[in-house]
């Protein structure tokens, strides 16, 4: 009896630690910008310093932006956007999820190698804005990363994306 009550009390445990999945968004095209700050795996600090001690401007943001396709499957599973390099071997924890934030915590075992954290909040299901934090190795380098997003829905036709 008490291994049997145990062993439910840990499932709860378990259960009560896993957040739910909460839909996000809406089915369709996003368009989204993407600013890195800090990114000290594109400059070595000492060539950094030298460019700054030579007047020169050291850049430190660089901002990309692009579309992705959200499915209504990923919308209904309360999926996270595509934030991560095909090849980086990423997957990520679920460690808040509600209506309006989702937070995680990633690992990168491919081609990046560390860990990072994901915070996401949803304005409403047509604006989304986060931050992305990282630290490890990438290509045998050190990599610390910070980087903020923001994304729009566009319409529910998705183009040539594809989800």
């Amino acid at each position: 009896m008490k291994f049997r009550f145990l062993l439910l009390a840990g499932l709860l445990l378990v259960t009560a630690c896993t957040p739910a999945p909460v839909p996000h968004g809406k089915a369709g095209l996003w368009n989204f910008i993407t600013t890195i700050h800090n990114a000290n795996a594109e400059i070595p600090p000492a060539a950094k310093m030298q460019m700054a001690m030579l007047g020169m401007a050291v850049p430190d943001t660089e901002s990309h932006d692009g579309q992705i396709c959200m499915s209504a499957a990923d919308v209904k599973q309360g999926a996270l956007p595509p934030i991560n390099p095909p090849d980086g071997g990423c997957t990520s924890k679920l460690t808040k999820n509600d209506a309006k934030a989702v937070t995680a915590v990633m690992t990168c075992t491919g081609s990046m190698k560390g860990t990072g954290q994901l915070a996401i909040s949803y304005a409403d299901e047509q604006h989304y804005a986060g931050t992305y934090n990282f630290k490890g190795t990438t290509e045998g380098k050190a990599l610390t990363l910070t980087s903020s997003f923001k994304a729009v829905w566009a319409k529910a036709d998705c183009a040539a994306v594809t989800p």
